[in-house]
């Protein structure tokens, strides 16, 4: 939701403020009279009102609208066979993913930037549907996260972007951009010199930046000039953040990397998040363990602080091998500017998702754990492998990972 409020300063107020900065009063924010030069407080006279005079000043102390958009981001869509076998219609040979994803589509539809960590490939038939280990998915996937839930971008940099080898990253990375999706983490050297994308919205210009911690042990004989942003170069690290700072008003930092199935943060993860707020990155957005890490705010080297969603869980999945795999969380927070042009996040929540599927992993579907009925958990088709799934178990674990503090109220 955004905010517009419209206001110039009147030349009475210029006045006034400047008066008590004279005085030494501390209420008055830093910056507010700087650079003008105002006559003394005997001088004043009907002239001050001078039309010319009046505009000059309004002109140069002219107050931008204070705006307040919303990101919300969601971690791991990783789509195995009996989701995109749900998805294919056999009567008109397409696929349509959108019934699986339509009770969350209302939490996307306010949002003003939706981020979507894609952790499969999305090359179509021409590189093979298929699921693991070498996952690949329809391109109508592309489509449906874009025109049915509203992604505005997404994270291509995972384990799993060479899959398919250096043609499916490319043709996936092309999808995304047919439809309007900015995407991360890959890049060809023609195009740029290192892999920062922006995004502009509403006056407001944000850096995104993404990185994995491999590449499942895949490499190329001859990337043709193709690069995926890997963390292993801390110091290349470093150059892209300072680069991203010069031209954005946020940096944020989309991050392949923990361990599957750990739901606390590796030291590797950690000592990386401090790294990071030394070179005050505004956001981490986590991925790869498919379970929920923490969240916590880390203090920047300028005193601000950085929100590090340390890992969304998985978005959509079939997975079974433990109950917290089940459960996942969608980011939310603002970006607010305040008067003054100043650009900070603020608020960081998170809204807990759950992954439903029947016996044999038919009608998979993500719910916002708050709407996901009583009824339909008692068929969860975990309960084949593992009696404790309930509700009262999903919303226990939530707690015991995420502070109270962060959680989204019903």
């Amino acid at each position: 939701m955004r905010i517009n409020k419209d206001r110039c300063m009147t030349v009475e107020t210029l006045i006034l403020v400047s008066l008590l900065i004279l005085t030494g009063c501390h209420q008055v924010p830093p910056g507010l009279g700087e650079g003008i030069s105002l006559p003394a407080a005997d001088e004043l006279s009907s002239d001050i009102m001078d039309t010319d005079l009046e505009a000059d000043l309004a002109e140069e102390n002219e107050e931008l609208p204070v705006l307040c958009l919303s990101l919300i981001a969601v971690g791991d869509n990783l789509i195995h066979y009996p989701i995109y076998e749900q998805a294919f219609d056999a009567v008109s040979g397409d696929y349509d993913f959108c019934d699986s994803y339509a009770p969350v589509r209302d939490l996307f539809s306010v949002a003003d930037i939706a981020f979507l960590n894609q952790e499969v490939l999305v090359a179509g038939e021409a590189y093979g549907i298929s699921s693991w280990p070498l996952f690949n998915s329809p391109q109508q996937l592309a489509r449906d996260m874009a025109e049915f839930l509203g992604v505005k971008v997404v994270n291509m940099a995972s384990n799993h972007i060479l899959d398919k080898g250096l043609g499916g990253m490319v043709a996936s990375r092309e999808v995304w951009l047919q439809h309007g999706v900015l995407p991360l983490g890959c890049w060809q050297d023609t195009q740029s010199e290192n892999g920062i994308q922006y995004l502009d919205i509403a006056g407001v210009r944000l850096a995104f930046l993404a990185y994995t911690y491999g590449l499942n042990g895949l490499d190329l004989a001859d990337w043709q000039g193709w690069h995926v942003g890997l963390l292993e170069d801390r110091q290349q690290l470093e150059r892209d953040i300072l680069l991203a700072r010069e031209d954005a008003d946020l940096v944020i930092l989309s991050l392949h990397w923990g361990y599957e199935g750990a739901s606390e943060p590796s030291s590797e993860q950690l000592d990386l998040a401090f790294f990071l707020a030394s070179l005050n990155v505004d956001l981490v957005i986590g991925h790869h363990p498919h379970v929920l890490q923490p969240i916590e705010q880390l203090l920047r080297a300028d005193g601000l602080y950085m929100p590090v969603y340390f890992s969304l869980g998985n978005f959509i999945s079939n997975q079974n091998g433990s109950l917290a795999n089940l459960l996942g969380g969608m980011a939310q927070i603002e970006i607010y500017r305040d008067e003054f042009g100043e650009v900070r996040l603020t608020n960081p929540r998170l809204i807990p998702l759950v992954t439903h599927y029947n016996t044999g992993f038919t009608e998979t579907y993500v719910y916002p754990l708050a709407d996901y009925p009583v009824s339909l958990a008692q068929q969860h088709g975990i309960l084949n492998v593992n009696s404790r799934f309930s509700i009262d178990w999903l919303n226990n674990h939530l707690r015991t990972v995420i502070e109270e503090v962060y959680l989204v109220s019903e």
